[in-house]
């Protein structure tokens, strides 16, 4: 498998991963049917939204990889243009859903670009780690000791909780629901950054071991 591809593949497992433990969280709250019916597609839809712009951000580091050129601001300036494409297709889908989103890209935007940075820097180098390990894990372990690599996937998810946490709030909800809006939203962050910090945590053990 070509190595970019490998790497989004495992991306995308850490995102769904991420997503699917959020979502069986939030069934064991009190908020349960207030908060799953409106949220749940919402969230996986915009987890499929941050994949499409992490393997975005991968191919990109790849790319420059390639050429043997460090990712800069013009890569950065191209993905944010790039996301925004990619909002425009998840604000059509959730317009099937009974909520009415508004993405604030003057709230999100230095976010946002953190997490691509910092996604697109370390891939960078992971790249070129890459080609003197025969496996990934052998170069992710070279790239990182174990504290910096649990820093690492918690750093990406938890900009992610962010930007997500900024995006929920600009959520126009159903009136039957609007009483119960700040503690919905509530709920579901706090369940998001647990759940941050177990799947970074899992993903540690998965690449250096139990200690």
């Amino acid at each position: 498998m070509n190595k970019h591809r490998l790497l989004c593949a495992a991306s995308a497992y850490i995102m769904h991963e991420f997503n699917n433990q959020t979502i069986e969280r939030l069934r064991n709250t009190r908020f349960f049917k207030l908060i799953l019916p409106p949220f749940s597609n919402f969230l996986r839809n915009n987890v499929q939204k941050e994949i499409e712009k992490d393997h975005a951000v991968i191919f990109a580091a790849y790319q420059a990889y390639d050429m043997r050129m460090p990712p800069g601001e013009d890569e950065l300036r191209a993905l944010l243009q790039q996301a925004q494409e990619i909002d425009r297709k998840f604000i059509r889908q959730a317009h099937m859903l009974p909520v009415s989103i508004h993405i604030p890209y003057e709230d999100i935007e230095d976010i946002r670009r953190e997490r691509m940075r910092h996604l697109l820097e370390n891939c960078y180098r992971l790249f070129l780690l890459w080609e003197q390990k025969p496996r990934l894990r052998k170069a992710v372990q070279t790239l990182f000791d174990r504290n910096q690599f649990n820093s690492f996937i918690l750093r990406v998810l938890m900009l992610y909780v962010s930007e997500t946490r900024i995006l929920s709030n600009s959520i126009k909800l159903p009136h039957r629901l609007g009483f119960a809006r700040d503690l919905v939203l509530h709920t579901i962050t706090s369940a998001m950054q647990t759940v941050a910090a177990e799947v970074a945590a899992e993903c540690t053990r998965i690449i250096y071991g139990r200690t």
